[in-house]
């Protein structure tokens, strides 16, 4: 646990509990809040709650915020990085959609070899795979129902 040593409402320094006080023996938890207050001294946060998708982050001079020391304060994204995010996001459902697609037609493959003859319902399904990159809701596609009251935007395997 890191710790930061305060004077006059100022952050002075910032390490771990053990390495700042060698010689003190602690409990197992660490600093009690009532050392910490005897001792001029704060618990660290290297992490605030923040909203990844419309915030983010920022690295900044250890601060006071009541009864803690930040290493870091929450800003907003610019229009440029959450458009960024979304791109991002983006890629990597389509990316996980082709690869359901390509471990689908391999679990097939066999039966499209030369020496077999693949059936139409086969051949429509395979195809129907192939082109779901095309299909309107790619790459968002919709699961069918597991009672199979609804169907879903994937070819059904005949």
């Amino acid at each position: 646990m890191q710790i930061a040593k305060i004077k006059n409402g100022q952050v002075l320094e910032i390490d771990n509990y053990r390495t700042m006080f060698p010689y003190t023996v602690f409990p197992s938890s660490g600093p009690t809040d009532g050392w910490l207050l005897d001792n001029s001294c704060k618990k660290v946060r290297v992490h605030k709650n923040y909203d990844s998708a419309t915030q983010a982050l920022v690295a900044t001079a250890p601060y006071i915020d009541g009864d803690w020391v930040y290493t870091v304060t929450v800003r907003s994204l610019t229009t440029e990085e959450t458009a960024e995010q979304v791109a991002e996001a983006t890629a990597r459902k389509e990316k996980s959609v082709r690869d359901r697609r390509d471990k689908l037609l391999a679990e097939t493959d066999y039966l499209a070899l030369s020496d077999n003859t693949l059936s139409t319902e086969m051949a429509t399904y395979r195809q129907a795979l192939r082109d779901i990159t095309d299909h309107a809701n790619f790459p968002d596609l919709v699961e069918a129902s597991l009672d199979g009251t609804e169907a879903g935007d994937w070819p059904v395997k005949p």
